[in-house]
């Protein structure tokens, strides 16, 4: 069970009320939001209302409409164009309307998707918290522990979902949304070179700090740092039986449910969604049949992130600590070897459910051995921050950017 969320502290640090105008008896659907006098310096939008209504029993929420059952709103609600819409449930969403239409008894909303600085024109929100072990797990998303979204057979084939859950849950592996342990796992299998992951974990459930500061109707800062423990550990069977090369092939391992976290600039929920991925990407070549086996792991405290100031720029943040350890690697070759396995794992932050920023930890492990039989083992750790689109709150920040990369030798020698 999740614990009991933190409080999340607002511009006028305080969780108040909403305020509306003449409201009806009873719970209305759409309630108008406006600052109270406690909201000092706080200006929201004119027409911006809270859509009071839950997703699924209430109304049903798609891309670009919403659509509302049996009376809980009606077509002469004043509705406008333009109107700003926010709601706080689930993962939220922050709507502006186009259009509305009836269609029976059920009322069709046509939005297009809004952003934070719409509704607010003057205000800030921070959010000091971690997303899974303290966050509220979403109750849409299956599986107690995250999907194993792939895998390939023996043949080099993708195993269905179905198939590869219930083999690993067979064989006892256990996760949560930061932690996860690796069962024997095939990364690589094409003709006569197979790459196996015997074992290992990944486990990183940071601090988030999330902070914006809006200054009307534009971005005055923008903060996110993840700060804790990182812990990877990577074993590895490598086999092949002639020359082979793969570089840089990548592997969907697991993904996590869905987490969300609940603030307030004044009456204006705020939704923050965080999700965890873990992938693989391999590289391999070999030059004649060869075997090694080989484990390697790493213990880090990081702080990664970015701070964003609106007449600055980017400030990027990348401090770390690393400890190491390995076992081997053992060689059966009489030729050159070149292998890399990276772990990557990606903390998603976005609001409402919009892509945001991107967090990515990637431990990798790897071996060399080259024709005159010398032998090397690596460890590094690289941190990146990122994202699929520009922020959802305002369309000119882009961020991509490498925050550090580490490495240390482990081992060498020579094979005769």
């Amino acid at each position: 069970m999740p614990t009991a969320p933190k409080t999340l502290w607002i511009a006028a640090l305080l969780v108040l009320p909403v305020a509306c105008d003449q409201e009806p008896e009873g719970r209305p659907a759409l309630q108008g939001l406006q600052p109270s006098s406690q909201d000092d310096g706080l200006v929201l939008a004119d027409r911006t209302f809270l859509v009071d209504a839950e997703p699924d029993t209430e109304m049903y929420v798609a891309d670009e409409e919403l659509v509302f059952y049996g009376g809980v709103v009606k077509l002469d609600d004043d509705w406008q164009p333009g109107d700003l819409l926010v709601n706080g449930a689930g993962v939220g969403f922050l709507r502006r309307v186009v259009d509305v239409e009836e269609a029976g008894t059920e009322v069709v909303v046509q939005t297009e998707m809004a952003e934070l600085h719409d509704i607010v024109a003057q205000g800030g929100f921070h959010g000091q918290f971690k997303p899974f072990s303290e966050g509220l797990r979403l109750s849409d998303d299956s599986g107690a522990f995250g999907d194993f979204v792939a895998r390939v057979d023996a043949q080099g084939n993708a195993v269905p979902l179905d198939q590869f859950t219930a083999g690993v849950d067979a064989q006892g592996a256990s996760g949560s949304a930061g932690h996860i342990e690796f069962d024997p796992t095939t990364l690589v299998s094409a003709g006569g070179l197979r790459l196996d992951l015997t074992g290992g974990h990944f486990s990183f459930d940071p601090d988030l700090d999330l902070d914006v500061d809006l200054g009307w109707w534009s971005i005055d800062r923008f903060e996110v740092l993840a700060k804790g423990t990182m812990d990877a550990e990577i074993e590895l069977r490598l086999g092949t039986d002639g020359n082979y090369e793969i570089l840089d092939r990548s592997v969907k391992l697991w993904e996590s449910p869905r987490y969300a976290w609940y603030g307030f600039i004044g009456p204006v929920p705020v939704v923050v969604v965080t999700t965890m991925e873990l992938g693989a990407t391999v590289s391999v070549a070999t030059h004649g049949p060869s075997s090694v086996t080989m484990g390697a792991g790493a213990n880090s405290w990081v702080q990664v992130g970015a701070i964003y100031d609106g007449d600055d720029g980017w400030d990027m943040v990348g401090d770390h600590g690393f400890n190491f350890r390995y076992s081997g690697p053992e060689f059966v070759l009489d030729t050159e070897l070149d292998a890399r396995v990276a772990l990557d794992g990606v903390l998603k932050v976005e609001l409402y459910d919009v892509v945001g920023p991107q967090l990515t930890m990637s431990p990798w492990a790897a071996v060399n051995a080259n024709a005159m039989g010398h032998w090397s083992a690596d460890i590094g750790v690289k941190g990146k921050i990122g994202g699929a689109v520009s922020l959802p709150w305002h369309d000119d920040i882009g961020i991509d950017a490498e925050l550090f990369d580490w490495s240390h030798r482990l081992a060498e020698g020579e094979l005769y």
